[in-house]
């Protein structure tokens, strides 16, 4: 959805196919503040002009000119996913609440996301001393490093995990 932005206000955009014409609102206000236009340079002059109205209007008549926010909303996310993420929160030993906080405010900070590698070294044998970095290549082969002849062995399942 685009929106529009002015002295920290949005504004929502929107059209009518039958009139031809493009519309939009003032977001989370208490007051249906709207604006119109045929092009979209005269809806964003128009979304303007109302915004400054309205800060204006609740200047004069000392109100808050934004809705207030509770801090608290219920979202409706589904039994199976209510579970996952309650047991994902008790795993990491913290509430389904703090759990929820974390997660919104990292999907707006661009997330947390922390990238790990990993070195392993694996004597085989007793005798060929097996480097195996993270990430592995798509191949999934052992590179030998010494103790053997061979440049690469195939990994075996269920071995040096």
């Amino acid at each position: 959805m685009s929106l529009l932005k002015h002295r920290g206000q949005l504004g929502s955009v929107d059209f009518d196919l039958d009139t031809k014409r493009l519309f939009g609102k003032l977001m989370f206000i208490d007051d249906l503040v709207t604006y119109e236009a045929s092009d979209l340079e005269g809806l964003e002059r128009e979304f303007r002009i109302s915004v400054d109205e309205y800060l204006a209007d609740c200047e004069e008549l000392g109100v808050a000119p934004n809705k207030p926010f509770k801090g608290s909303f219920n979202v409706r996310v589904g039994s199976e996913l209510h579970k996952k993420v309650a047991h994902r929160a008790a795993e990491t030993g913290v509430g389904l609440n703090d759990y929820v906080i974390k997660a919104l405010e990292d999907s707006l900070n661009g997330g947390s996301v922390v990238h790990h590698e990993h070195k392993h070294t694996h004597v085989i044998k007793g005798s060929a001393i097996v480097d195996y970095d993270s990430p592995q290549p798509s191949t999934g082969e052992w590179k030998i490093s010494s103790g053997s002849d061979w440049s690469s062995r195939k990994r075996e399942i269920g071995s040096c995990h």
